[in-house]
Order: C-alpha cells, then structure tokens, then sequence
C-alpha cells in the first residue's frame, strides 16, 4: 500500500523525485565525511599512514601526534614532547589543507614527519640540530621526493608517483 503511494506521489511530481534522490545523495556524502573517527592511542602502530584525527604516539611514548580538524574543516596536526612542548604545529605554516581532501601523515624512524594532501601537495618535517623541527614543500624543494619513505611514497596517488618518480634514484 506504502509504495502505491509513493509511485502516485512521484509520477505528479517528477521535481519532488529529484528532489528527494539530491538530498539522499547529499546525506550519503555527508555521512560518509564524518567516517573519519578519531583512534584511540592504543590502535595505532608505529610506521604506518595516518588517515584519520586522534593522538597517536611516536618514539616509544616520547612524543605525540595529534591529528585534528578544526571548525573551518582544516586538517589540523601538532607533534608534542612528553613535556607537552610544541614540536610541530601545522598552524604555522600558510597551506590549509582541507579535511574533505585526501590526506596522511607518515612518522619516519629518523624524526621526519611527513604530510600530503590532494589539494596542497606534500611536506616534510625534519628535525635540525638544534632539535627544532623545520618544514620543506615539495612543490618548492622536490629532493625531498628523494627521501620520502617507501609507503609514504607508496601510497600517493599513481599521477603524483608519476610527476616525482624522476627525482627517486
């Protein structure tokens, strides 16, 4: 009987079934969006790709990386001592990327954060000898594609593995 009703509902109003097929699709996106939860520190291993907001331990606990996404959708990322000091904070630098993009992080064993996203490319961190952290762009630098972790590299896309794969030896 329900769907009798329906079928009559939408044959005299053609604009309402489009209607109705826009908003469903637009709350499929929506939902899908927000499937980015937070892990708790305890599901999180070492040397794999950061996809997702939460707090993330580095280094045997020594360090920690908190991933977010501000109230402006911006991908938000800070690497913290076991003090509390700011090592790393995103916010310093001009590039936002965006939440709705894709992006991931990558902590290698030797100190470097790595960060890319599809709309403002890659960067890394690297830990000077004076033991603050300074960040490079690719897209300013590319040698830094020379030193980019195997699975970082790995999982770029295949246009952008293309673009840097003559810079790796």
């Amino acid at each position: 009987m329900r769907s009798h009703i329906l079928n009559a509902v939408f044959r005299k109003s053609g604009a309402c079934a489009n209607s109705l097929l826009l908003f469903g699709a637009v709350l499929a996106l929506l939902t899908s969006a927000c499937g980015r939860r937070g892990r708790s520190i305890t599901q999180f291993k070492e040397g794999v790709l950061i996809r997702s907001t939460g707090s993330f331990p580095l280094n045997e606990n020594r360090l920690t990386l908190n991933v977010a996404v501000d109230s402006e959708g911006i991908v938000r990322y800070a690497l913290k001592d076991r003090n509390g000091t700011t090592l790393i904070d995103s916010k310093k630098r001009t590039e936002n990327p965006g939440a709705y993009q894709r992006w991931f992080l990558f902590w290698s064993n030797d100190s470097q954060l790595w960060f890319w996203s599809s709309d403002i490319g890659d960067f890394l961190w690297t830990k000077g000898t004076d033991g603050s952290y300074g960040c490079r762009w690719g897209n300013e630098d590319p040698k830094i594609v020379g030193e980019m972790p195997q699975p970082f590299f790995d999982a770029l896309p295949s246009s952008m593995k293309l673009k840097w794969s003559k810079f790796r030896q």
